[in-house]
């Protein structure tokens, strides 16, 4: 799994086709129990060569890119395809 941030955020979803990002807060209590299968999604795909990229990010850091996405719940899942969110 990568973890974006405000420097890494664009880039990744601009030049890759299907980018999967689960937004959350570490305080999240589900965001908690789910982390563990959501990295082992990010560790199959790597392991499979896929050109799905599994992502996350830290809306406690990183609120202005859940703020432009519209995360008001976590964790928040979207799928970014040719760089637009679903």
């Amino acid at each position: 799994m990568v973890k974006l941030n405000s420097e890494t955020f664009n880039k990744t979803i601009s030049e890759n086709d299907f980018v999967f990002v689960e937004f959350y807060i570490p305080t999240c209590g589900h965001c908690v129990r789910y982390a563990p299968e959501y990295e082992k999604v990010g560790t199959y795909f790597k392991n499979e060569d896929s050109k799905v990229i599994i992502a996350a990010v830290d809306s406690s850091d990183e609120r202005e890119i859940a703020d432009r996405y519209g995360v008001e719940a976590y964790p928040t899942f979207k799928v970014f395809i040719k760089g637009e969110a679903f």
